[in-house]
């Protein structure tokens, strides 16, 4: 994806022998690489460099060809096609390594490493699809004549001091293998809490500081469909949080998770509110990078740092292969993403179209849509990893209760993410049963079917 990704940045450079360079550099590093890692050429390097060649001819012959919005759309579609792929391939992946772990085939440690791989290489490309669009909001707001500036961003720097600190003082907390003493929890809770309102501090100071808050009643319906996205994140990061610590490892002390489970709850849904309200009012560089950094920061740093303290010592189990910090860390990437995905991206664009461009409409819904495949593979997976840890009772009937209670917790973790994208979840579920009924299925059936693949089968 990062090389799709390069293809599609320098396709904007002007001087048409540089992109010409830079495009042939680009593809003699991406088949060199693709033999060199992946041991074969697959198909979707042919596709980029065939994309690479319908640049190139573009660049020798614009004036016939006309403007680059075609070359642009051409590229968004595609690209967003072979992002899908790559992140079924890589799913794929972890769900073989799964069962050959299930199987007694391969260790835990080198299960661990492939997972490692594989998340990596779907980050990357989650990184890859959000420099894309940054080069699709610059078109956007050419089009519209805006200009989309760095701009500044008030950042006391006694709370840059105290986010340090903090966190510090939490990994050193979390640095005992043995079970914590509850002063040590104690700490890390309110140390926790010390994170979560020098975030919102800071939000609350920019959104004060912005000249002139305008609101269009086109931002304001914007702002109703993000509740949906910033509400379900924050109870997806509290419940991602206490599966892993409390619910998966038979924990009898639950007081000091909850708790802090309830603020994950309340700052996730203060500070997706903020981080919605500055970026519809702000459009600047530097804002989009902050409320980035503020999400990666909520729903990923401050759950891994806590839990590594609160966390107690605990057993292994078949049936439940990750560890819990791994799972938290797992769960706020898809949080991160939907945030981003489902909110972020659509606020940006409310805010910087002005006139109705038929192409930045569909490179907007090309990117959109490339985007959810994590999303959807991950709730698509929990109804696949159900099945897949059914099979482990066979030599472990012991561990049948906490079978159960995983299906719940993923079940209720699918309803949840399909609840903070919900009015994306209405389109998708009115194609998939239109499709499904195109089928000769009824519309039980269509129904039916679209909860046993994202929800819950009825028999495993």
């Amino acid at each position: 994806m990062f090389y799709a990704c390069a293809l599609y940045v320098v396709s904007g450079l002007q001087n048409r022998i540089e992109l010409i360079c830079a495009l042939l550099f680009i593809g003699i590093i991406t088949i060199i690489s693709e033999k060199a890692y992946i041991g074969e050429i697959r198909y979707r390097c042919f596709a980029l460099v065939g994309i690479e060649a319908y640049i190139v001819i573009s660049a020798l012959f614009q004036d016939l060809l006309g403007s680059g919005d075609l070359i642009d759309l051409f590229f968004t579609i595609v690209l967003s096609v072979l992002f899908g792929k790559e992140i079924k391939e890589y799913f794929h992946f972890v769900e073989n390594a799964e069962e050959e772990l299930n199987d007694n085939q391969i260790t835990k440690r080198k299960f661990k490493q492939i997972k490692g791989a594989a998340y990596l290489q779907i980050v990357l490309g989650i990184l890859a699809v959000i420099i894309l669009m940054c080069r699709w909001i610059l078109d956007i707001a050419k089009v519209n004549k805006i200009k989309i500036e760095l701009g500044v961003i008030n950042i006391p720097n006694w709370s840059v001091y105290v986010l340090f600190i903090v966190s510090g003082l939490l990994f050193i907390l979390g640095l005992k293998q043995n079970e914590k003493s509850i002063a040590f929890k104690v700490a890390a809770f309110f140390l926790s809490i010390v994170m979560f309102i020098v975030l919102i501090y800071v939000n609350i100071t920019n959104i004060g500081s912005l000249p002139s808050l305008t609101w269009t009643p086109l931002k304001w319906v914007m702002l109703s469909c993000s509740i949906c996205a910033c509400l379900g994140s924050a109870i997806l990061s509290a419940h991602g949080y206490y599966m892993n610590v409390v619910w998966l490892r038979w924990l009898s002390d639950k007081k000091m998770a909850a708790a802090m489970a309830l603020v994950q709850v309340v700052a996730g849904v203060v500070l997706n509110v903020l981080n919605t309200i500055l970026i519809l009012c702000q459009q600047t560089w530097i804002y989009i990078i902050f409320i980035l950094v503020v999400t990666i920061m909520a729903f990923i740093v401050i759950p891994v740092l806590n839990a590594r303290v609160i966390r107690y010592k605990y057993g292994e189990y078949k049936v439940v292969p990750n560890k819990p910090l791994g799972g938290i860390a797992q769960d706020g990437l898809m949080i991160t993403l939907i945030v981003f995905f489902a909110d972020f991206i659509p606020c940006i664009y409310i805010s910087v179209i002005h006139t109705v461009d038929i192409v930045a409409i569909s490179k907007a819904t090309a990117l959109i849509v490339g985007a959810f495949f994590p999303v959807g593979f991950c709730i698509y997976n929990n109804v696949k990893h159900i099945g897949r840890q059914k099979k482990v009772l066979l030599e472990h009937p012991e561990e049948e209760k906490l079978w159960e209670i995983l299906r719940k917790c993923l079940v209720r973790q699918s309803k949840q993410t399909l609840f903070a994208m919900l009015p994306y979840v209405c389109i998708a579920a009115l194609y998939g049963i239109v499709t499904r009924i195109s089928g000769s299925k009824t519309m039980p059936e269509a129904l039916r079917d679209i909860k046993n693949t994202y929800i819950d089968k009825d028999v495993y």
